[in-house]
């Protein structure tokens, strides 16, 4: 059997006597940012965002287009055309805050009467108000909900609830009310003896 040759395999360092030559990226210098361009970018962003969705894409897309070349002038620099183009930004910024305020608005109008016809407390909850009312120096005189409104001209209650726990709640709101004088029974209506008691 022969001897096997061995095969010389290239290598990866260097040869000797050649020079370690590194190899550098180029830096890619970024210009510094000026309180004009951020304001820029905000103003960008903005019509990107919430303020964009109140006003016409046209407008939108006209102001991002051109906004880098018409608002980047310094003012005492500007042209005619730069100057109408920067009052017609700034009114579609006043229109799209004022739709924003009159959205939020609304929003939470309609989150309140939302609020109002699904808000309902359980039996628990409601003696809990009342004993919490009945303990506390804190004074609650008036009160709406499920089974009576009280508010600072009610002087008579038609009472129509027979649950404790809705005798408590008022006995908690008439510790401080001077105004109710008169609670009349209405159909189904039952204090019970805990309610009178607490009444």
């Amino acid at each position: 059997m022969g001897a096997k040759k061995r095969v010389a395999e290239p290598s990866l360092s260097p040869p000797k006597g050649a020079k370690n030559v590194t190899t550098k990226k180029a830096r890619v210098s970024e210009t510094p940012a000026t309180p004009e361009s951020i304001a820029l970018q905000k103003l960008v962003a903005a019509f990107d965002g919430e303020i964009g969705t109140m006003l016409p894409e046209s407008v939108v897309h006209m102001v991002k287009s051109v906004a880098d070349k018409c608002l980047m002038t310094p003012v005492e620099n500007r042209d005619e055309l730069e100057f109408t183009f920067a009052k017609v930004v700034g009114d579609a910024v006043q229109t799209g805050l004022e739709g924003l305020k009159k959205a939020h608005k609304e929003s939470i109008a309609m989150h309140m009467a939302r609020m109002e016809r699904t808000f309902h407390l359980d039996a628990r909850a409601k003696e809990m108000i009342g004993r919490a009312l009945l303990e506390s120096n804190q004074q609650l005189a008036y009160l709406q909900c499920d089974v009576f409104t009280i508010t600072e001209k009610t002087s008579t209650l038609g009472w129509k609830s027979s649950q404790q726990c809705d005798a408590v709640m008022l006995a908690g709101v008439l510790k401080a009310n001077t105004v109710l004088t008169e609670i009349t029974m209405a159909s189904g209506g039952d204090l019970g003896e805990i309610g009178r008691a607490h009444v």
